[in-house]
């Protein structure tokens, strides 16, 4: 996946996931497609943490074919 449509993927998901701003993503190859994952961790009061995972499925030019999240 080249930087330009990942940048485009990154750009939507941080748009729709506003707490995401930053942590930056892991690319995998899955076929003729890239799984990215983003990974948040947010302390809670209490000395507890929450982490939020977001999936997102995208093909080589930077469509987002399938996003999924944690309940983060």
């Amino acid at each position: 996946m080249d930087s330009g449509a990942l940048q485009k993927v990154i750009k939507a998901v941080k748009s729709r996931y506003p707490r995401i701003d930053s942590s930056s993503p892991k690319v995998t190859t899955q076929g003729n497609n890239y799984l990215i994952i983003f990974r948040q961790k947010t302390n809670l009061p209490g000395g507890k943490s929450l982490e939020q995972i977001i999936r997102v499925v995208a093909d080589a030019s930077g469509n987002t074919l399938k996003v999924t999240s944690s309940k983060g």
